[in-house]
């Protein structure tokens, strides 16, 4: 199995019907994988930023509170 539906399935206990590459990321790779019941989601990966997310996701957090995003 990829390694991606494998992180995806796992991480969202739903199975995988495809992953399609994203263009766009610089530092991650980004895909859009559709699952089995339908459900389309956005994938990141970065396996050399291991703590990257959580800050980006705080960020992000943030943002929203300020009404930025």
């Amino acid at each position: 199995m990829d390694p991606i539906n494998s992180l995806v399935e796992h991480a969202l206990k739903k199975n995988v019907s495809s992953v399609i590459p994203l263009g766009g990321g610089s530092i991650s790779t980004a895909m859009k994988a559709t699952l089995s019941d339908g459900e389309i989601v956005f994938v990141k990966v970065s396996p050399q930023q291991t703590d990257m997310f959580p800050k980006e996701a705080n960020g992000l957090r943030e943002l929203s509170k300020a009404d930025a995003v």
